[in-house]
């Protein structure tokens, strides 16, 4: 079974998906985290494995020069100080304390 060579725009429609998972916040291939990549997501959408868009990727760009930019990804920012941490715990722990207190 022979398959048929990329199109432009089907090679167009992987890297765009890929954009806009990068523009949504997930991460790019090599960046650790927890929650799925741009890629999976991007697979996701299309209804492809993430092996199948990463071979469509590899052909979009040996075929076209089409890759995604990578550019495009914000990593979530942390908070800049240590103090803003502490608030930020201190009022985890408030709230739980009050919805200890509405259940009981």
């Amino acid at each position: 079974m022979s398959s048929q060579p990329l199109s432009r725009e089907l090679a167009e429609e992987a890297v765009g998906a890929v954009d806009e998972a990068l523009g949504k916040g997930y991460r790019p291939p090599g960046v650790r985290g927890k929650d799925d990549g741009a890629i999976a997501v991007a697979g996701k959408a299309l209804g492809f494995s993430d092996g199948k868009l990463r071979n469509r990727l590899r052909t979009a760009k040996a075929l076209f020069g089409l890759e995604p930019d990578w550019s495009l990804y914000r990593p979530p920012e942390a908070p800049e100080t240590i103090e803003e941490k502490v608030q930020e715990d201190s009022r985890l722990i408030r709230l739980q304390g009050e919805n200890a207190r509405l259940r009981a």
